[in-house]
């Protein structure tokens, strides 16, 4: 189900991985700078969408210091990830 598989060749038979084995390879590919890079962009894109309702009251005139400071708020916390998805 998570892509690790179960089973492996060994030159002449199809044989079963030890949990073990299975284990290790989750453990890498959880660790992994392109799974996370894949985290840092769907957060990104999270961020995006809840920036566009005190996006929308900014350009319709009509914003507060709450709509103000959630945008910081979203910004700041883009640029850190941007910052940690350039150095993956």
């Amino acid at each position: 189900m998570d892509g690790i598989p179960l089973y492996k060749w060994d030159g002449e038979n199809v044989i079963n991985r030890s949990e073990e084995e299975i284990d290790e390879e989750r453990t890498a590919v959880l660790n992994s700078s392109e799974r996370r890079a894949e985290k840092i962009k769907k957060q990104l894109t999270e961020l995006d969408n809840q920036a566009i309702r005190p996006l929308r009251a900014i350009f319709a005139g009509t914003p507060n210091d709450e709509d103000k400071e959630k945008l910081a708020q979203i910004e700041s916390q883009t640029v850190t990830l941007r910052e940690e998805l350039a150095n993956l």
